[in-house]
């Protein structure tokens, strides 16, 4: 449910390794926050069954791990949207990335997106899809780093 979002989202404590807990971007989002403007988008979400989202920030001097959970109404429409949310990152010239599956269903990709590299790891459990990417301009991002943070995120979205 929506109250237990904070719950099974990562905590402070999870932070990887030098990086820190970004509380003032971290917690319960509208659509508007997160950049879902267009009508089309928000029919899809709420024909899904679109119920919250939220928003966990880690960030060091080089490094960000955005974590985001989509809470909808069914199982069902949450696979959905993890499918969704896969073919919009390949369109967007990401690859699709080797890695384990996560949860009830998961993709992994990696690419440049505007002079960021980003890992992504989205997974499906139940009726939530978590979105985490591990971005930076400076860096060269660890894949094993982005999949440990991921499968944090499967063990507390699990509880």
């Amino acid at each position: 449910t929506r109250r237990e979002l904070p719950k099974i989202a990562l905590q402070p404590s999870d932070a990887p390794r030098g990086m820190r807990y970004t509380k003032a971007e971290s917690g319960l989002k509208t659509l508007e926050e997160i950049g879902v403007l267009l009508n089309t988008q928000t029919r899809e979400l709420r024909r899904l069954g679109y119920r919250a989202v939220y928003d966990v920030i880690f960030d060091s001097p080089d490094v960000r791990l955005a974590s985001r959970i989509w809470l909808f109404d069914e199982p069902r429409g949450a696979q959905r949207w993890l499918a969704s949310t896969e073919s919009q990152s390949l369109a967007v010239a990401m690859e699709p990335l080797s890695a384990p599956e996560l949860a009830d269903g998961s993709w992994a990709a990696g690419g440049n997106l505007n002079g960021n590299d980003l890992i992504t790891h989205a997974f499906q459990t139940g009726n939530v899809v978590v979105v985490m990417t591990l971005s930076t301009q400076t860096v060269r991002l660890s894949a094993s780093d982005a999949l440990a943070a991921a499968q944090k995120a499967v063990s507390r979205a699990r509880k």
